[in-house]
Parts: C-alpha cells; structure tokens; sequence
C-alpha cells in the first residue's frame, strides 16, 4: 500500500503555510522508495506526475491549488479554512497518463438536466454542447501497473488538519 504510505506522509507534511513543492518532494521520497517484482522482472515504482492533488471548492471539485507527486517548482502555499483532496499515484510505467478510450463516467455541468431517460448519442449531445463534463479512463503505457490512494482534508485558519475521509468503511 505504497501510495497509501505516501499519501499519509503528504498528509503529515501538509499545513498551512506550507510549500506544495515540499509536499510532493515527500510523497515522491516514499513512492521512489519501492519497486515491484512481477513476471520475473523487477521494476521501479514512480509517481504519476502529471495527477495531483487539489484544493476544492464550492461547487468546484478541482479548484486553484494543486499539489504536486513531485518536487517541483511551485512555491504555491496552502492556505486555512480550506478543504484539500491529497492524492498519490504510484506506477511502473513510464509516470505520465492520457486520456484512455470508452468514457463510463461523467459529470453534471448543468445541474438543471434531468437525465432519467437517455442514451449514448444523447450523452455525446450533452458532452458536445459542454452540459456534461466527460472523465475517460487513465492509462499509462501498456502492461503498466497504477495505483492511487487520497484523502480529503480541512486545514483551518489556526493550523487545525482534520481528515474527512477516514472511517472503518474506507
């Protein structure tokens, strides 16, 4: 449970004030830290570095601060009284993913629709004219292996960090 492990230490390091390049220097300590043996190979375990984590906002999933896998150049600082979704990705592949084929899921743009009857060329109408958002799946190169962990996280103001998403049933 590698990007667990890695996705706690984000979780640790994380406060406010603190740098999002710092962040993901952590969690890439953890992730570069293992490999994986499989088919008589033995391969590098690498973050994912074009996913992150997020600042979320109201009515906004994916909003303003991203963190970073890796260490980077962003000396973005998180801020208080704000909700924050820390994510890892770890990978034997190459640690870049892109737009998969066969879309499954997507999102509401236009909270006013009623979709209770509809059909794929009726989503690709609504995906056409921006009232829903299409996700495809991720992938990175073939016969590669992901995995992914997160957590959802408030930071207040006066350096209070609570985990929203920790439960038995997590």
């Amino acid at each position: 449970m590698l990007t667990k492990e890695s996705m706690e230490e984000g979780i640790k390091f994380a406060g406010v004030d603190v740098r999002v390049c710092d962040i993901g220097e952590k969690i890439s300590e953890v992730i570069n830290s293992y490999e994986i043996q499989f088919e008589g190979n033995v391969a590098k375990i690498i973050p994912v570095e074009n996913l992150n984590g997020h600042s979320i906002g109201k009515y906004c999933i994916h909003s303003g601060i991203t963190i970073p896998l890796v260490k980077n150049d962003d000396t973005t600082k998180l801020i208080g009284n704000e909700f924050y979704a820390l994510e890892t990705f770890a990978t034997t592949g190459n640690g870049f993913v892109r737009n998969g084929l066969n879309c499954s899921h997507y999102i509401y743009v236009d909270r006013l629709l009623n979709l209770d009857n509809f059909s794929k060329p009726h989503i690709e109408i609504l995906t056409l004219y921006n009232m829903l958002e299409a996700y495809p799946p991720l992938m990175d190169i073939k016969g590669s292996y992901v995995a992914q962990f997160e957590h959802t996280l408030f930071l207040s103001e006066n350096g209070g960090k609570e985990i929203l998403t920790r439960g038995d049933d997590y």
